[in-house]
């Protein structure tokens, strides 16, 4: 059985012998508040460079398109700057070492 990182969607999902289970979000930051933030310029094209300075974790791109789905269908086409998309507001550095193993 696979082990997912605390960063990683998949976290809390389960799985049997063979398959994954049903998807259960894997991070603390789901539950927390949102905010809107406003895709900046150095960011165009790039979640991962957003992810980092907001969470301090490149991996948590993901959880722009987890919050997003409307308006990013492709997680890295659609990030565009000046685009406005709704984000946890909690960081995900401190709440991602707490929960690792």
């Amino acid at each position: 059985m696979a082990i997912y990182k605390s960063d990683s969607h998949l976290y809390n999902t389960k799985q049997n012998a063979k398959f994954t289970e049903f998807y259960e979000p894997g991070n603390a930051l789901f539950g927390s508040p949102v905010e809107e933030y406003e895709i900046p310029p150095q960011a165009n094209q790039r979640p991962d460079v957003a992810a980092n300075e907001l969470y301090g974790n490149q991996r948590l791109w993901w959880i722009f398109m987890h919050y997003n789905p409307d308006t990013l269908k492709d997680p890295v086409i659609d990030f565009k700057s000046g685009i406005v998309i709704t984000v946890p507001v909690q960081k995900a550095s401190a709440t991602a070492s707490a929960t690792r193993l």
